[in-house]
C-alpha cells in the first residue's frame, strides 16, 4: 500500500522548506544589516565615566578600528584572561569594550602584546600619582598614633589617681583616636593599591563593512544549506513513518477512509442497468393493414 502525496502539498512542502531555511538562515548571519551599516557608533560613555573616576595613578587609554574582528576578539580576550586582575567588559558582535585593572609589574608586558595587535589607532598613557596628598596621610596617621600612644601611657602611669570622669573623657578620646586611625590605615591602603594597580581602557570596533558582509554571507549559505537538508531528510524520515505505521494498520485488520473505499461500478462494465440514462419509447398508431 503507498500513500501518494498531492502535487499542491508537495509544492507547499517545497516553499515551506526553503522560506524556513532562508528565514533561519537571515536570522542567524543578519545579513540584512550588513549592507545598511557603514559606520558603527559605540555608545561607551558608561565605560569612559568609570575609566576617568577611577583613583589609580596610572591610566591607559588603547584605541583599535579592525579588519578581521573574530580573531583579534580572541587575542583580547586572551591576553585580558593571562594580565588584569579585575575586569568590565562590554562586547558585541562589532565591538568590544574593556575596563581592566592590571598590576604594575605586568603592565609593560601585557601593553607589549597589546601593541602587536593589528589596528591599533590610539595609545595614551596618563600619571596621576599625587605625591603631596600621600605625604599628608602618612604625617596624620603618625600624629595619631603619637596622641593615642602619650594617652594610653598616661593612663596605665596615671590612672590610678585620676576621677572616673577625667578616665572616661580619655577613654571615649582614644576610641575616636581609633577610628581616625582606621580611616587614614584605609586610606593609605587604598593609595598603595592604586599605586599599584594600573588601569587601562580598550576600545576595538569592526569598521571594514566589506568584511562583515563577507562574514554575514558566509554564516548566511552555511546557515541555509544546514537547515535545508535537516529539514529535508525530516520530512522525508515523517513521511516513511507515515507509510510504516499505515502497513501495519492493515495487517492488524485496521483500515484508513482511503483504504476502506472501493468504489467499482460492476454494473457499468458489465451493461446492467445503465446509470442515468434515459430510454425514450416511440408508440406509432396501428394501420388498417396491421389490423
Amino acid at each position: 500500500m503507498g500513500m501518494r502525496v498531492k502535487n499542491g502539498t508537495k509544492y507547499f512542502i517545497i516553499i515551506f522548506i526553503i522560506a524556513t531555511s532562508i528565514f533561519l538562515g537571515v536570522k542567524r548571519s543578519k545579513i540584512h544589516k550588513s549592507f545598511s551599516t557603514k559606520t558603527i557608533i559605540v555608545n561607551d560613555e558608561k565605560e569612559i565615566q568609570k575609566f576617568n573616576t577611577a583613583p589609580n595613578y596610572q591610566k591607559i587609554k588603547l584605541t583599535y578600528n579592525i579588519q578581521d574582528f573574530q580573531v583579534e576578539k580572541k587575542k583580547f580576550e586572551t591576553i585580558l584572561t593571562k594580565y588584569s586582575k579585575k575586569i568590565e567588559t562590554s562586547k558585541s558582535e562589532n565591538y568590544i569594550l574593556v575596563v581592566a585593572e592590571i598590576p604594575d609589574s605586568l603592565t609593560s608586558e601585557m601593553l607589549m602584546e597589546l601593541r602587536e595587535i593589528k589596528g591599533l589607532t590610539g595609545d595614551d598613557t596618563n600619571n596621576y600619582e599625587p605625591q603631596d596628598i600621600n605625604i599628608n596621610i602618612t604625617e596624620h596617621l603618625a600624629n595619631k598614633k603619637l596622641v593615642k600612644k602619650r594617652i594610653t601611657q598616661d593612663l596605665e602611669n596615671t590612672g590610678k589617681h585620676l576621677s572616673e570622669d577625667r578616665i572616661s573623657r580619655m577613654g571615649k578620646k582614644l576610641t575616636i583616636l581609633q577610628t581616625e586611625i582606621d580611616s587614614l590605615n584605609n586610606q593609605v591602603n587604598i593609595q598603595k593599591r592604586n599605586s599599584e594597580n594600573n588601569l587601562i581602557f580598550i576600545k576595538a570596533v569592526r569598521m571594514n563593512t566589506e568584511n562583515l558582509l563577507l562574514t554575514s554571507t558566509k554564516t548566511f549559505v552555511l546557515t541555509t544549506l544546514i537547515v535545508l537538508v535537516l529539514l529535508s531528510i525530516g520530512f522525508v524520515f515523517f513521511y516513511y513513518v507515515m507509510i510504516f505505521f499505515l502497513k501495519m494498520m492493515k495487517r492488524i485488520g485496521l483500515r484508513t477512509t482511503s483504504s476502506g473505499k472501493s468504489s467499482y461500478n460492476y454494473n457499468k462494465y458489465y451493461g446492467y442497468g445503465r446509470k442515468n440514462r434515459k430510454i425514450k419509447r416511440v408508440y406509432k398508431d396501428k394501420t388498417p393493414e396491421d389490423k
